[in-house]
């Protein structure tokens, strides 16, 4: 499976004129970014917490050898990739396919090695506390991860393709979207690829019914907001991960779809009453164009907004 690039999108500088954040890495003592050409797609902007990710076309590509500041996943997005690197002086030769994925525990070397043709790579970083602010108590002592190359995970290309496509349409789904999806990849690492995997605890039942209730109205009441996972599940005392977990269980729907579903729900009122253009009641509800809203109004309902003001 190949994900849908467009080579016309490049990372923005940040507000203020800032150059956008990059991820780091260190090479011979030197702090440095992880790679020298800026990439083409970049999660820089879209606040997303402890998670930034990067696309990059490169070609002739070297690495001598350094290491990253955070946990990081490498996922190689081209077809079957001729690549070497060097192992106790040896130097080893393998193709690295779709989907094949590189792990790399924060400050932890990579072997020297490289690739003269030219591939895609999608490039998840990890802050090394969001294990711990996603999973609280169930989450390793210490987190590191194993070096892992050339890994073919679904779950995690499954991961990371959304993460991708949802930054190759511009990032519209807001912070709850992308960090939802930030904490089941943190979870599915800390139970299967962490050196002192994570046990972390099975909760039957679903959701309190008093937290479920606390945890609808603090949504209807935050419908504009460009709400946080961490947030939402503070609210409902909890960590992120069992809180998504358990809500998801419950109602059949992510806190996310529960979201859009509320404010569409809201948008239909409005549109009834008909007092507002749809263009100002998209931004009124929390989306982030008119075209973003259209979409999701479409998918909920089966109409656009246009036609269901036309038929109410």
């Amino acid at each position: 499976m190949e994900l849908a690039l467009d080579p016309r999108r490049t990372p923005g500088r940040e507000r203020g004129g800032a150059p956008p954040r990059r991820i780091g890495a260190l090479e011979n003592g030197r702090s440095l970014t992880a790679f020298a050409t800026a990439p083409y797609l970049s999660s820089a902007q879209s606040q997303w917490d402890g998670i930034l990710c990067e696309q990059h076309r490169l070609s002739d590509y070297a690495n001598e050898g350094k290491s990253y500041l955070n946990h990081h996943l490498c996922i190689h997005m081209a077809g079957p990739t001729p690549v070497y690197w060097y192992e106790n002086g040896r130097r080893h030769n393998a193709f690295v396919r779709p989907g094949g994925t590189h792990l790399a525990s924060a400050g932890s070397p990579t072997p020297a090695g490289g690739c003269k043709q030219s591939f895609e790579l999608f490039v998840i970083e990890l802050s090394p506390g969001i294990f711990t602010r996603v999973l609280q108590e169930d989450a390793p002592a210490t987190v590191e991860l194993r070096d892992t190359t050339g890994v073919r995970d679904v779950q995690i290309f499954s991961l990371g393709a959304a993460l991708q496509m949802e930054i190759s349409a511009g990032c519209p789904s807001g912070r709850l979207y992308a960090e939802l999806l930030g904490a089941s990849l943190t979870a599915y690492l800390a139970r299967h690829y962490c050196v002192w995997p994570a046990r972390i605890r099975e909760i039957k039942g679903g959701m309190p019914g008093n937290r479920l209730r606390q945890t609808i109205e603090y949504i209807e009441a935050h419908l504009t907001a460009d709400l946080r996972l961490e947030e939402m599940a503070e609210n409902a005392q909890m960590s992120p991960y069992t809180f998504g977990r358990l809500f998801r269980q419950t109602t059949g729907l992510t806190p996310h779809q529960y979201l859009l579903r509320a404010r569409i729900k809201e948008a239909k009122r409005l549109l009834r009453e008909g007092k507002s253009p749809i263009a100002d009641i998209s931004l009124q509800l929390g989306f982030s164009d008119q075209s973003h809203f259209t979409r999701v109004f479409h998918k909920i309902t089966g109409v656009t907004p246009k036609k269901f003001v036309l038929g109410s």
